[in-house]
């Protein structure tokens, strides 16, 4: 599943959701890696040139919403 969202300035989202868990990759070379919690659950924020992508699982699922805005306000 793979859902953009635009909002009126312009902003973009991404979000994906893979029945795999294996099939899920970022690049984390040369970024920024840090845990947070999403409803009480970790999830992992990648920052890296200005892009953030904000990575979990739910059971056999993985989700990630992928976006060139902040990851603090990603999360």
């Amino acid at each position: 599943l793979l859902c953009f969202f635009v909002d009126s300035q312009g902003k973009e989202i991404v979000f994906m959701q893979n029945f795999d868990m294996e099939a899920t990759f970022i690049d984390n070379e040369d970024a920024q890696i840090s845990e947070v919690l999403i409803n009480d659950k970790p999830a992992y924020l990648r920052e890296k040139r200005g892009s953030s992508i904000l990575l979990w699982y739910e059971g056999k699922y993985s989700f990630a919403l992928s976006s060139y805005m902040d990851g603090e306000e990603l999360v």
